[in-house]
């Protein structure tokens, strides 16, 4: 019996990750895994700071103070953040990561083919309660897309809601 309930509390957190736009490749980015690994010794003290961040997520979110990760490719910046943006989903925050391509692709496809839920999709990239953008400022920064993105993180920084 307590099995079944572990196994049905694992189900019902692998679909809250799932809802927050966290597929499985990220799904084992935790602090414990990530420390698990041995986290490389030029990035120990990245690793500190985002683990603490999150340890106050509650009080970040709730300040709108949020988290930027720079560096070169492998040294860690987005499975911290997915371990933060994890961080925020078991304090009862809401959460959705999404990579700027998939951001992109999203936001032109519905813009052409369903209005009603590119809006609906748009309310949620400005009004959840921790967006996490991997790559930010790696898209294309022309026209539109620039405009549009230029909007979303500056309503989202104006209303004091963080972004990872």
């Amino acid at each position: 019996m307590q099995q079944e309930q572990l196994d049905k509390q694992r189900r019902e957190w692998l679909k809250t990750l799932e809802r927050a736009g966290i597929e499985r490749r990220y799904q084992s980015c935790t602090f414990d895994k990530i420390a698990a690994k041995e986290v490389p010794p030029q990035v120990t003290g990245e690793y500190q700071r985002v683990r603490q961040y999150a340890e106050q997520i509650g009080a970040h979110v709730a300040a709108g103070t949020g988290l930027a990760l720079l560096g070169p490719v492998g040294t860690l910046k987005t499975s911290l953040a997915v371990a933060a943006l994890q961080e925020g989903l078991k304090a009862g925050v809401s959460g959705m990561f999404l990579t700027m391509p998939s951001l992109l692709d999203t936001l032109f496809t519905l813009k052409d083919t369903n209005r009603e839920e590119w809006a609906r999709f748009e309310d949620r990239l400005r009004n959840v309660g921790i967006l996490l953008l991997d790559d930010l400022g790696a898209e294309h920064s022309e026209g539109w897309v620039h405009t549009k993105i230029d909007a979303i993180v500056s309503e989202r920084y104006n209303r004091m809601k963080p972004i990872i």
